[in-house]
């Protein structure tokens, strides 16, 4: 059995290296204890070898878009000609419509934009992935919930930078774009955009991570006082694996060059209280 060759240390090795925070390891500590929290052995392996830096699984010699795909998958990763990108985001949006089910939402998802009683045209496209209705956050504003999964590198594998700085700089660089896209979100104060935000190296973004943390007190606040601190530490184990388990899922599946579907298996029922 031949030995895998060293990593190669440049910037891109640095950059993942950095991808620290809280739950940045999450999808490495799951407990298999369900269909939604379980890898296959080939997304498994090839999330491994991509946080070590080694080369990945054969594939095609060049994307979509004409570029030659490296074998350690930095093109196809952030390519957002290739398709790559799209077929990647059911998995999260359909955990992020489970969680808020969970935290007792009414949920709507993929609503198309021009369908709302907004100022739009007919040939908006738009769609809004999770609308959650129901919830007392921000004083029981209406929660638009967007999700992505960005690359700390680009499609050449070089670090993303923002304000001069590449920690994060690609959830910051996400953030702005959904704030953009949906600008009557954002300004008009009848909802409030949530996205939450994974880089495929494991970062999470802070309104991620403060967003799973209050749906997790909102849920624990129906227990016993002596039990909602532990009530919510769990509901927080829950959902942070829930959608890490989809987002990276997703991701390996991209990598592998494997249909979307074969990666959104994040529907069920609750756990029993």
């Amino acid at each position: 059995m031949t030995k895998p060759s060293k990593p190669n240390c440049g910037p891109a090795w640095i950059q993942l290296l950095r991808q620290s925070g809280p739950l940045a390891a999450k999808i490495f500590t799951i407990l298999p204890t369900s269909p939604e929290f379980t890898f296959e052995p080939c997304y498994f392996r090839v999330l491994l070898l991509r946080r070590l830096r080694f080369p990945l699984a054969y594939t095609a010699a060049t994307c979509r878009c004409r570029q030659p795909l490296g074998p350690l998958g930095d093109h196809r990763a952030a390519c957002p000609r290739s398709g790559a990108l799209r077929t990647r985001a059911s998995g999260m949006e359909r955990a992020a419509a489970r969680i808020c089910r969970e935290a007792s939402a009414t949920v709507s998802t993929n609503v198309l934009v021009r369908d709302l009683n907004t100022h739009t045209t007919q040939h908006d496209d738009r769609r809004i992935e999770v609308i959650a209705n129901g919830l007392p956050l921000w004083n029981g504003c209406q929660l638009a919930v967007d999700t992505t999964l960005v690359s700390p590198l680009t499609a050449a594998g070089q670090p993303r930078r923002h304000q001069g700085s590449t920690a994060a700089a690609a959830l910051r660089i996400a953030r702005r774009a959904k704030a953009r896209t949906y600008p009557e979100l954002t300004g008009a104060g009848r909802a409030r955009l949530v996205v939450l935000g994974i880089e495929t190296g494991g970062r999470w973004s802070e309104e991620a991570v403060t967003f799973i943390r209050l749906l997790a007190n909102h849920k624990a606040s129906s227990t016993p006082p002596s039990l909602r601190r532990s009530a919510a530490l769990a509901w927080t184990s829950r959902w942070t694996a829930l959608l890490a388990t989809a987002a990276m899922r997703s991701f390996a599946c991209s990598l592998l060059v494997l249909p979307g579907s074969a990666s959104t298996n994040v529907d069920g029922p609750p756990p029993p209280r």
